[in-house]
């Protein structure tokens, strides 16, 4: 569950929310259930008797698939200062992933984890729209895409179109910052090449 809000943002927000999720046909309670805050959190907030903090009122924006620059028109702060208590962490027993940005921090349509994972596989074969890039801190792992597979090293860069099967494999214990584009951020055909990275070719 999200924490409940802090007194992070000092704008006139709720009666903007609020407008939103009645256009969309939502109560408070689908959109408290959807953000994963309480049902009085949320009432708090859309009654300006609470301010969200920046990271919830991204959560709040994705939920209504409303810009948060919009929600923020009044004023867009020039510094946002996402406390490590504050970033949601999920936990499971291949990964530890911590949501360090959701969408609307950065853009409203990119987010950016930092993620640790054990020895094998710790995300299993998928597709998605959008696209993905990785950054290895510490580690070896391989990154299988469609019929190709990398090993990536320390230090390693790796950006791919996610619509594509991919998985990735940890060949020992694993640290990397994981960045998401959703769909239709980035045009395949204006971005720049990277280097061609070296082929694995035994099966693994």
């Amino acid at each position: 569950m999200v924490d409940q809000a802090h007194n992070d943002i000092h704008l006139d927000i709720g009666t903007r929310i609020r407008e939103i999720r009645t256009e969309l046909g939502l109560s408070i309670r689908d959109l408290a259930d959807k953000v994963g805050i309480s049902y009085l959190t949320m009432q708090r907030i859309e009654t300006d008797k609470t301010s969200p903090s920046v990271v919830l009122l991204a959560q709040i924006a994705a939920c209504l698939n409303y810009p948060i620059t919009d929600l923020l028109t009044e004023e867009r702060p020039s510094v946002v200062h996402v406390k490590a208590q504050h970033q949601n962490v999920v936990d499971t027993k291949k990964i530890v992933l911590k949501l360090v940005a959701p969408r609307g921090i950065v853009d409203e349509n990119i987010s950016i984890v930092h993620g640790k994972a054990e020895k094998g596989k710790f995300v299993s074969r998928h597709r998605h729209p959008g696209f993905e890039l990785a950054y290895v801190i510490k580690g070896k792992a391989l990154h299988k895409y469609g019929a190709e597979v990398r090993e990536l090293n320390e230090g390693d860069l790796v950006f791919w179109d996610a619509d594509e099967w991919h998985e990735l494999i940890a060949l020992e214990p694993h640290e990397f910052i994981g960045i998401q584009f959703y769909a239709d951020t980035l045009n395949p055909g204006k971005r720049s090449k990277l280097p061609q990275e070296e082929r694995v070719d035994k099966d693994h």
